[in-house]
């Protein structure tokens, strides 16, 4: 039998390890189009507070190339799955056909932007389960000391946290409604938001942005009563 395996974050290692741990008979191949493994974006703020000091310190155990090797699974990274044929159970991958009897998805998170008129990619992050958005934003941080972060759920509370941890003079938490709406009450979200006064994060909310402009020396952000310069 033959299990393959589209994304090599955790979710990716896992489910070939328990495969391998219950069969060594079984083939498995893991397939991902980025050239490192994946890692989950709300560990990644560890590294950009500088709590852990380096991305390495994120990539040990099954976020390791050897943790493959040492198992016998195969892995291929940037290598992508470009087609999958459910009725012949095969899938092409880097141009290469390859047939399953099993197929898992494991494919990680893809951030969602928002259609904020004037976003343009410039000074402009997001993090994501590929370790290149963490090193990215890690690079902008040394380069700036103010920030705006759109959203408010855990990994924009994270980094809004790590942004401080790095003597960040103004950080901005843009909300349309209000924290971790997802997860917390109305009574357990104000301690939230005491907590994140008191650390110098400056909330907005509700937030309406209306557009985004771009500067050469940062970004503007236009909202419904007045403007923010980052």
């Amino acid at each position: 039998m033959r299990v393959c395996i589209v994304g090599a974050g955790d979710a990716g290692a896992m489910a070939a390890n328990q495969i391998r741990r219950l069969s060594g008979e079984v083939e498995i191949e893991v397939f991902s189009r980025r050239s490192e493994l994946g890692c989950p974006p709300c560990e990644m703020p560890l590294v950009l507070s500088g709590v852990i000091p380096s991305w390495e310190e994120l990539f040990r155990g099954f976020r390791q190339e050897s943790f493959y090797k040492k198992r016998n699974i195969g892995l291929h990274l940037s290598t992508e799955v470009t087609e999958i044929r459910r009725k012949d159970k095969r899938l092409i991958a880097g141009g290469e056909e390859y047939a399953y009897d099993k197929l898992i998805l494991a494919t990680g998170s893809t951030p969602t932007i928002p259609p904020i008129p004037g976003l343009n990619g410039e000074r402009e992050y997001t993090l994501s389960t590929d370790i290149a958005d963490g090193r990215a934003l890690q690079e902008a941080i040394e380069k700036y000391s103010s920030a705006a972060i759109v959203g408010a759920g855990s990994i924009g509370l994270e980094v809004a946290a790590a942004l401080k941890m790095r003597g960040y003079d103004k950080v901005y938490l843009l909300a349309r409604r209000g924290l971790l709406r997802a997860y917390l009450d109305e009574d357990m979200a104000k301690l939230v938001e005491e907590r994140l006064r008191e650390n110098g994060v400056n909330l907005i909310m509700p937030a309406q942005i209306g557009r985004v402009k771009s500067e050469p020396d940062g970004k503007i952000i236009v909202l419904q009563d007045g403007e923010l310069k980052v």
